[in-house]
């Protein structure tokens, strides 16, 4: 059996990972689950039982998609303090 290496935490790496466009627009969170939905159903060891790299290359889809998931709602959280800073929201 082949080894897949663990997914590198690299933005570029896993939007292959999963299909996705290498722009640098940011992400939406509807993406990501869309594009690992049609991945997942390809390569999801049930679907390949025969698949020698099935486990591996459906980790690697997993790691992927979690790394992105939790860019895209960092980003968001960030963003959200910042408008609610920015609107004098903040007290000292």
């Amino acid at each position: 059996m082949a080894a897949v290496a663990v997914v590198a935490h690299n933005e570029g790496y896993c939007r292959m990972v999963l299909g996705l466009p290498a722009r640098p627009a940011p992400l939406q969170e509807k993406e990501i689950h869309r594009a690992f939905r049609a991945r997942s159903k390809r390569l999801h060891p049930d679907k390949r039982p025969q698949g020698a790299d099935a486990s591996a290359e459906w980790t690697e889809l997993l790691e992927a998609r979690d790394f992105l998931i939790d860019r895209a709602v960092a980003a968001r959280t960030r963003d959200r303090e910042l408008l609610w800073f920015k609107a004098g929201s903040a007290r000292f």
